[in-house]
């Protein structure tokens, strides 16, 4: 989780999937209610599903299929950097066979952070 405005952070939810079995990689913002309540939250983006119009992946769809993507921040108010922790020692992620490397992204929102 990380704070980027008083009582609005950023959260990663994630199945136990990888590679081709990744289903469900999601970041949402969450904004705490004062005093006590009910969490808001409202998705930011979908990690299997990131729009890539300079085609740095292939067929202008970029994902980040891994079991560890942990930590996110906010750069700005549309720009997030993600890690994938590589201390889970699968394989898969990104090719069948190997292990999974730590990658770092930055991730340009089409909209700024509610």
């Amino acid at each position: 989780m990380h704070c980027y405005a008083e009582l609005r952070c950023l959260v990663i939810e994630r199945d136990g999937g990888h590679g081709p079995a990744a289903r469900f990689k999601r970041v949402f913002a969450a904004r705490l209610p004062e005093g006590g309540g009910q969490v808001e939250k409202r998705l930011v983006l979908d990690l299997l599903h990131i729009d890539d119009p300079d085609r740095l992946a292939s067929g202008g769809l970029f994902r980040f299929p891994f079991v560890t993507p942990e930590a996110v921040w906010a750069l700005d108010s549309q720009t997030l950097v993600l890690v994938n922790d590589n201390n889970f020692p699968a394989t898969g992620g990104r090719r069948e066979g190997e292990r999974d490397l730590t990658e770092f992204i930055r991730v340009r929102l089409a909209s700024a952070l509610p």
